[in-house]
């Protein structure tokens, strides 16, 4: 597809089209990436026309916003798995069972039909496709488990549009734990040799150094570049929460799946305990639909404490998120990265209770690496509690923290320019962002 973009006074035409992969629609940080992406894309080239991968649709859709949306069909996924040679039997029974499982509701429900219908439609918009944008963030990692359904799927994007120029945004890879040689590594390390990758964390450019791999160092474009929408931001007049006086708690219900569940309900509980009896308001905010049996059961677990404890249990936009968190948020505790991300960006004290590199990465990078809390370390919620209070009721350590942000923030927004970005994208992809 052709598209012409007209610059000063000069038409210049743009051949092929955009594929932006791992833009899945349920995670609000995805959906952030997404959003933040397709802004950034829409600067540089408005012309060209933007396909989005959805991978894991849960109802089909025609379109995001004026952008296509291509569902993959998940015979193409099923085929993959099952013609590669370079997957032993065994692992290929235990992948083709994971799948079947995985998918098999959703099959169902999107008909078998639809999907043959989907393959004819990706096969045509294949051929005018010149560069695939992965934004999928923590996809390719093997830790414990070689045959990781999402290491398949990542890699049957890269089969899918071979031919086309393939570019990583800055985003976390690794660990790979595993022992000896292993095929899946091989094709993660021959996929990523022939691609354009930034990684966002310093453990993910080691990672991916270790294996061979060039990688460019680049922080996450959401913490560098503010997307904005004008037409789904919060009503302010419609909340009752006290403007800039309240912590919000983001809890993030991926911490079930590295600590076992008593641990993480136990943690969550004696720190909305221990806020309510340091009569701090609290705004316990639901990022994403994923989070809503934790978010469900703590609501539930402290309705009578109505006076302190403020569940936000609206499905919210990315920017409206971003709008609670700027307009009543003077501390964030959050399990979720880019609850941090753009509580970070908007330079409101934050303290992190994640389980990957990637939140501890950030917080250095931002030279507060002692505000990332692993959460089944005896006697955390404690500290975390003392840190609270002392940025809630210090008005010079809060003060402080913020000027430091802020200059943290000025400083790698002049290190790592965004046009500086898109240059370097363009010299590798050979002029697609000339």
């Amino acid at each position: 597809m052709i598209r012409k973009e007209r610059t000063k006074g000069r038409i210049r035409y743009q051949e092929g089209s955009i594929v932006i992969i791992g833009g899945n629609f349920v995670n609000k940080g995805a959906q952030l990436l997404l959003d933040t992406t397709l802004d950034l894309l829409s600067c540089y080239y408005p012309y060209m026309e933007k396909y989005i991968v959805d991978s894991f649709p849960i109802r089909v859709r025609k379109s995001y916003g004026k952008h296509r949306v291509l569902q993959i069909p998940y015979i193409y996924n099923f085929c993959c798995i099952l013609f590669d040679s370079d997957i032993s039997r065994d692992i290929k029974i235990k992948i083709l069972i994971r799948s079947i499982k995985f998918f098999m509701k959703r099959i169902v429900a999107l008909r078998l039909i639809l999907d043959i219908k989907n393959i004819f439609y990706l096969l045509r918009v294949k051929k005018e496709v010149v560069l695939v944008i992965d934004i999928s963030g923590y996809g390719y990692k093997i830790k414990g488990n070689d045959h990781d359904i999402m290491n398949f799927i990542q890699l049957s994007f890269g089969k899918l549009f071979k031919k086309s120029t393939y570019v990583f945004f800055p985003q976390s890879f690794g660990p790979f734990d595993v022992r000896g040689e292993n095929p899946i590594v091989k094709q993660i390390q021959k996929h990523l040799s022939r691609s354009v990758v930034f990684a966002r964390e310093t453990t993910s450019l080691e990672t991916l150094r270790s294996l061979g791999i060039e990688a460019i160092f680049w922080p996450d474009i959401c913490l560098l570049y503010s997307f904005k929408s004008k037409d789904d931001v919060i009503s302010l007049s419609r909340c009752y929460f006290p403007q800039n006086k309240s912590v919000i708690v983001i809890p993030n219900m991926r911490l079930y799946d590295y600590y076992p569940s008593e641990i993480v309900d136990s943690f969550y509980k004696s720190l909305l305990k221990g806020l309510i009896a340091l009569e701090i308001p609290t705004i316990l905010l639901m990022h994403s639909l994923d989070d809503a049996p934790i978010f469900l059961r703590l609501k539930a677990e402290f309705s009578d404490h109505n006076r302190f404890l403020f569940p936000f249990d609206k499905d919210l936009t990315p920017n409206e998120i971003e709008t609670i968190i700027k307009s009543y948020g003077a501390v964030v505790v959050s399990g979720r990265y880019h609850g941090l991300v753009v509580s970070l960006r908007n330079h409101i004290p934050s303290i992190a209770t994640g389980w990957a590199h990637k939140y501890e990465d950030l917080f250095e990078l931002l030279g507060i690496g002692n505000f990332a809390f692993d959460i089944t370390v005896p006697g955390i919620c404690e500290q975390i509690l003392n840190r609270v209070k002392c940025l809630y009721y210090s008005p010079h350590s809060r003060k402080e923290l913020v000027t430091s942000l802020h200059e943290r923030i000025k400083r790698l927004k002049e290190k790592f320019p965004l046009s500086e970005f898109i240059s370097y994208i363009s010299n590798k992809t050979g002029g697609i962002y000339s």
